[in-house]
């Protein structure tokens, strides 16, 4: 456990209460020092000391388990499941994004609420293998880490030139 030292006060208008800030553990637990003065007629008469010890939210843990869940020959669908850790904060959203495996930049494909674990990525084109990644969000921002697809996914028909050749068949017969 790291401790860093760091004094900051704040005191309330009246002069009854002040707190003052005593160390900083890790990155979101911090210890507090609060002392309380009662007066009578201007003079001090006790002095309460309460530490506190508070939990700061944090960036939630990444989503779990990203995987394809349904795919066409302009679409793909990706679903996950929640991220073990929500950081202290509830999930607010989740951000998805996508990219062309024969490129290196990542483009927003879009977002979704907490209570949606999936997404289907749309405008896509034939043939092209697609990589997804996908974000948790609560109110200290996005994960640090992203779920990421295993192995990239190619926008097809489901059934493979097979099933093509078959409709073209059954068009000609008509």
């Amino acid at each position: 456990m790291r401790r860093k030292n760091v004094r900051n006060n704040v005191t309330s208008n009246t002069a009854v209460t002040s707190i003052q800030l005593i160390s900083v553990v890790e990155s979101n637990i911090v210890y507090f020092q609060r002392t309380c003065k009662t007066t009578n007629r201007g003079l001090s008469k006790e002095r309460t000391y309460v530490d506190c010890r508070c939990r700061l939210p944090d960036e939630p843990g990444a989503p779990r388990s990203l995987r394809v869940k349904d795919y066409w020959t302009d679409y793909i669908t990706v679903m996950w499941d929640s991220p073990e850790s929500d950081g202290g904060s509830p999930i607010i959203s989740y951000i998805i994004e996508k990219r062309d495996v024969s490129r290196p930049t990542w483009f927003k494909a879009g977002t979704v609420d907490a209570d949606c674990t999936q997404f289907k990525a749309t405008n896509l084109f034939e043939g092209v293998e697609y990589s997804f990644r996908v974000y948790a969000v609560n109110k200290v921002g996005p994960s640090k880490q992203a779920a990421e697809l295993d192995q990239p996914c190619k926008a097809k028909m489901p059934f493979g030139n097979l099933h093509r050749i078959s409709q073209l068949c059954m068009k000609l017969l008509s």
